[in-house]
């Protein structure tokens, strides 16, 4: 990991021989000299930060996006878009194992929840698919469920489908055995991304 050094006059003059610690002419030269590489230092430090994830906006995010394969669509801020690429360098590692695609859509989702956790609960689908399901306080906006379906398919191991995306609010109609889900007269309909 590299760092910003903030202070090279006082390390360059800390660093002097004990017999030039009285020379003034050779410790303002030394300080000038020192004083130059700390203005190169903060210039470089600037476009490095700049340049940075945790730091980049606008095209130089878009740029981040482009290398790891996650353009930007409608209707994302920088800070979605900048945890949206962090999601994809994590999804871009992964061989779409079980765990890997309920954490990855777990990551995926919570930067737009709203409130209620975005547990993610797969379940198999014989012979070789599988479904997510997660709740949420409000439905995704338009931008999250456009990009769900291919970051989903992405994330999925080779030969293997993806049935059902069914993202629920709280207090939806499910089956019985779905601790979560309330019965036929009591609950509501869930917004189904993937048949």
């Amino acid at each position: 990991m590299i760092s910003h050094i903030t202070d090279h006059v006082a390390r360059t003059l800390a660093n002097l021989p004990s017999r030039f610690s009285i020379a003034a002419r050779l410790r303002a030269l030394v300080t000038i000299l020192a004083t130059e590489c700390q203005t190169l230092e903060d210039t470089l430090w600037d476009l490095i930060s700049d340049r940075m994830l945790s730091t980049a906006a606008g095209v130089q995010l878009d740029a981040y996006g482009e290398l790891v394969g996650q353009v930007r669509l409608g209707g994302f801020t920088d800070d979605e878009y900048r945890r949206l690429i962090s999601v994809r360098i994590r999804a871009n590692k992964t061989s779409g194992q079980v765990e890997d695609v309920i954490q990855i859509m777990s990551m995926l989702l919570a930067p737009f929840a709203v409130g209620v956790g975005s547990d993610v609960h797969y379940w198999p689908l014989p012979p070789a698919a599988y479904g997510l399901e997660w709740v949420r306080d409000t439905y995704s906006s338009a931008a999250v469920v456009a990009m769900l379906p291919a970051f989903v398919v992405a994330i999925t191991g080779a030969g293997i489908g993806v049935d059902e995306l069914v993202e629920a609010l709280p207090g939806y109609w499910g089956f019985e055995g779905d601790d979560d889900a309330l019965s036929l007269g009591d609950g509501d309909f869930t917004a189904v991304l993937i048949t």
